[in-house]
């Protein structure tokens, strides 16, 4: 699974690269922008530094602008995949499948994205949220290698999974969006391949 997921981030790395060289992106230094994140998979009874000083659970699926890197609990992966309970749960997670693990890898990178273009901290959580369900929609729409079809149960499996994502904490600052507004902003991505629509969509200055 680790190598896996590798792979799904080198590819979503490649990806962003490209995007940001077709659309004329510079770094500090007047070079092209390239797409680099680090990553740390953690396995099962594995921690890891969190984002707030704490440590990874085995739930964690983040990415820290702190230290510019994605956390991955390979166990939460494959509790959305297959089906499986975390501990500390009462109930196994939905089984949404492998394109749904995709989505959520495509997310997160989404977050560095964001961090990258100097959105994040201008935007709610809300936003950021939704943005970077669209820019996981425009990903998994435009990489050749991973989703050249989008056939109807890998759809399925990304709506699913994004719908779960949602909730209904409407005063809490971390509101997340509804599970319709995930859906929505998921779909938005997949359906119209341009970063372009999410940042029109979801970016206040815009």
């Amino acid at each position: 699974m680790r190598g896996y997921l590798t792979t799904v981030l080198d590819n979503v790395a490649t990806f962003w690269s490209r995007a940001y060289s077709s659309s004329g992106i510079h770094d500090d230094a007047g070079a092209v922008a390239t797409s680099t994140v680090s990553s740390v998979l953690m396995e099962p009874g594995e921690t890891a530094p969190d984002c707030g000083g704490g440590t990874t659970n085995p739930s964690t699926l983040a990415y820290c602008p702190g230290d510019d890197t994605i956390r991955l609990s390979i166990q939460a992966i494959l509790a959305d995949w297959l089906g499986q309970q975390l501990p500390g749960e009462e109930t196994p997670h939905p089984a949404t499948g492998e394109w749904s693990a995709i989505y959520t890898v495509a997310h997160e990178y989404a977050h560095n994205v964001q961090e990258e273009l100097g959105v994040w901290s201008d935007m709610t959580v809300r936003q950021v949220e939704l943005e970077a369900d669209c820019l996981a929609g425009v990903y998994m729409r435009g990489s050749l290698d991973l989703t050249a079809d989008i056939k109807r149960q890998e759809f399925q499996e990304v709506v699913e999974n994004a719908g779960l994502s949602g909730d209904f904490e409407f005063r809490d600052p971390q509101h997340h969006g509804t599970p319709q507004e995930r859906v929505d902003a998921v779909v938005l991505g997949l359906v119209a391949a341009n970063p372009a629509q999410c940042q029109l969509q979801y970016e206040p200055s815009h």
